[in-house]
């Protein structure tokens, strides 16, 4: 409601339609538990396209026409279904953790994300694997809020103690550099955490536009923000972006991990497809019930005597 006073119809809209869609589908399904077969079935064809891109070399349909940011890179890193390989990559990942609570995936899930080419979901997943470990989850990490401030404080010591290291090996592996470098920029620079104050929802493409990072010098030409959380905040200003992110955080205790580090770069939280996936699968997860390691647990009455199922 300030949004629509403070800013024009459009940027009202367009923010409006980011928080409203995911608060929504969040609320909804919580309380309302539906699993569609058709995520599964959506999965193996996004499987199937970005195995066949690598393979022949181009995305196998002509769809430059119906695309926008990624019109130039049909011949690039795999699009998959979303034709967006940052969104494609996303949206599997998420899928992945669900799927490697359920069975083993013999590693082919870390592979799999490897050959997306997308750094940002594959770095985020790995953290998320390694914080749903039993042996983790059992010592210092039985806090999730404990866990997650560990995980980021690790990945953001090991991202600047080993900066030389890390540009290097992604300039030489032919990696996306210009966005890495950009990222360690805005990570490194106090002013880059202003946006976090935002009060009231701004127009995040504005601020984008405000804050280019010239690196002609280098080849780069001019980048804008690279910082998923910054646009998060500007969209939603303070008060809705942290309720949003606090919400989350709480309730999605199997993917906090992989949303929080996913948003140092593109993430999607704010996909309504990504926050149904995440409550309902969420949900699923905690109705486990896994074996207790002497056998079949037994149910007891008030008096301590094994009562018949």
């Amino acid at each position: 409601l300030i949004s629509f006073f403070a800013n024009d119809l459009n940027v009202f809209m367009l923010n409006a339609k980011q928080f409203a869609l995911p608060i929504l589908t969040f609320l909804y399904f919580r309380k309302n538990q539906f699993k569609s077969r058709l995520i599964g079935v959506a999965f193996a064809l996004n499987i199937f396209l970005v195995l066949t891109q690598l393979w022949v070399g181009q995305f196998p349909l002509d769809v430059a026409d119906l695309l926008t940011t990624m019109r130039d890179l049909t011949a690039g890193r795999p699009l998959g279904l979303f034709l967006n390989f940052h969104l494609s990559a996303y949206i599997a990942a998420v899928y992945l953790i669900y799927l490697a609570r359920l069975r083993t995936l013999y590693l082919l899930d870390f592979l799999f994300l490897f050959l997306t080419g997308v750094a940002t979901a594959f770095v985020s997943y790995v953290f998320q694997r390694i914080a749903s470990l039993k042996w983790v989850q059992s010592t210092a990490f039985r806090n999730g809020f404990t866990s997650l401030l560990m995980v980021v404080i690790a990945a953001l010591s090991i991202a600047y103690l080993a900066e030389d290291l890390i540009l290097g090996l992604a300039q030489s592996q032919g990696v996306a550099y210009n966005s890495l470098w950009v990222i360690y920029r805005q990570l490194l620079d106090p002013m880059s955490y202003l946006p976090l104050l935002t009060p009231f929802p701004t127009d995040a493409t504005s601020y984008t536009e405000s804050i280019v990072w010239n690196y002609e010098d280098i080849g780069f030409g001019q980048i804008g923000n690279e910082l998923a959380i910054i646009t998060i905040f500007n969209q939603g200003g303070i008060v809705l972006a942290s309720l949003y992110l606090f919400i989350l955080t709480r309730h999605l205790k199997s993917f906090r991990v992989f949303f929080w580090l996913s948003l140092l770069h593109y993430g999607y939280i704010l996909s309504p497809l990504v926050a149904y996936m995440m409550v309902t699968y969420e949900a699923e997860i905690r109705n486990i019930r896994r074996p207790m390691a002497n056998g079949p647990s037994v149910n007891t009455g008030a008096s301590g005597r094994a009562v018949p199922p």
